[in-house]
């Protein structure tokens, strides 16, 4: 891949060269940028960090009044499995605009801010239905679980149906990184995202895992951390952690697809100063 000397020149005369010395790169001429992302996503996350920790504390409270029946348990998690749904579609919508602004400063070694918002226009379609289903999915798990252990009724429907949500769940979550770099780097029809992403999955792995796990440690966090100590990930969250492991992922896409994707199917989708395609 051509380097373009016109374009951030690093002290030495050129641009970062591999994967690893781009993120270095990005860090350090973008930084502005990718902590005004950060903040402005974890602006649209809040509503579903409130929701799990307001979620914890009433469970707690009620596990306390022995008044409390099996039915109150079930309209909890009923309530909050509802609330899930519009909180993780705000999540994703955050998503957009950080995804975008991260799709510009990997493939032109800069961003303006404003492309967060202009993200939301020109790639709405892919985070919007996947965040909903999303939302509806995580939402189901919670009013199912709720329903598996406090509602009476055969326990092999139940189970069945508790299984159904976990295994629709999980693969949707293990498609993520993909459909979003899919998302905004390529104008394809909504189930090609989802299959595309399944499909990278499999074909990157391990490196698929690592970015995974990037997206669930901070779900990780804010469900077992204790509520003493929960303003230390709150505050990495805030921070820096949302725009930088987005960075590392969406490197780590484009790295698979080069890897994978013949390069005539990737026309236009590049790094600027670049020469090969090393991690």
């Amino acid at each position: 891949m051509s380097k373009n000397n016109n374009i951030h020149k690093e002290k030495d005369g050129r641009l970062p060269l591999t994967r690893k010395e781009q993120v270095w790169y990005l860090i350090k001429n973008e930084l502005g940028v990718l902590f005004l992302s950060n903040v402005v996503t974890f602006l649209f996350t809040l509503p579903l960090i409130l929701v799990f920790v307001f979620g914890s504390i009433t469970f707690h409270q009620y596990t306390l009044e022995t008044s409390k029946t099996m039915g109150d348990y079930f309209n909890l998690f009923l309530m909050y499995g509802f609330l899930l749904i519009p909180t993780v579609l705000i999540m994703g919508i955050g998503r957009c605009g950080l995804t975008s602004v991260i799709k510009q400063m990997v493939f032109e070694s800069s961003a303006k801010f404003s492309t967060f918002f202009s993200g939301f226009k020109n790639n709405f379609k892919a985070f919007f239905f996947t965040y909903l289903a999303l939302g509806i999915l995580s939402g189901a798990l919670v009013v199912n679980f709720g329903y598996l252990r406090y509602v009476e009724g055969n326990m092999v429907f139940k189970g069945i149906l508790f299984g159904a949500n976990c295994l629709l769940l999980f693969t949707l979550i293990l498609s993520l990184p993909n459909i979003e770099f899919e998302g905004v780097t390529f104008n394809n029809y909504l189930f090609a995202y989802y299959r595309n992403g399944l499909y990278m999955f499999y074909k990157s792995f391990p490196f698929s895992l690592l970015t995974l796990l990037l997206y669930v440690t901070p779900i990780v966090l804010v469900c077992f951390v204790p509520i003493k100590v929960f303003f230390i990930p709150l505050g990495i969250l805030a921070t820096f952690y949302i725009a930088l492991s987005s960075l590392i992922s969406f490197i780590i896409c484009l790295y698979s697809y080069e890897k994978i994707i013949p390069q005539e199917q990737l026309e236009g989708v590049y790094h600027v100063g670049l020469e090969d395609i090393n991690l």
